[in-house]
Order: C-alpha cells, then sequence, then structure tokens
C-alpha cells in the first residue's frame, strides 16, 4: 500500500455464488492530489461569432 491508496476491499461470494465487495474510505477523496489531468468536455463549445456561415 503507498500514499495514494484511497480504499481497501474484500471481494466475497455470497451464498448463491454472486460476487460482492465490501470496500472502505481510508482518507477523505476528492482534493487536488486526486486530479491529475484537467477534466475533458466532450463538446469544446466556440463563441457564436467564430462559427463558420454566422
Amino acid at each position: 500500500m503507498h500514499e495514494g491508496t484511497f480504499v481497501r476491499s474484500i471481494y466475497f461470494f455470497d451464498p448463491d455464488g454472486i460476487l460482492l465487495e465490501f470496500a472502505a474510505w481510508l482518507r477523505p477523496v476528492g482534493g487536488d492530489e486526486d486530479v491529475r489531468h484537467v477534466p475533458a468536455r466532450a463538446v469544446v463549445r466556440q463563441p457564436a461569432n467564430s462559427i463558420p456561415g454566422s
């Protein structure tokens, strides 16, 4: 385990054979140290005056 680890999990099968996961947070998540890239967007918005024909 290293300082970047934020969750630990145990996997097991229930009596019907379904795989389950029990997970526990090890620290609060969501700070700047958890984001390693600039968030992407599905669409890059352009100003209206930059669209050809407008």
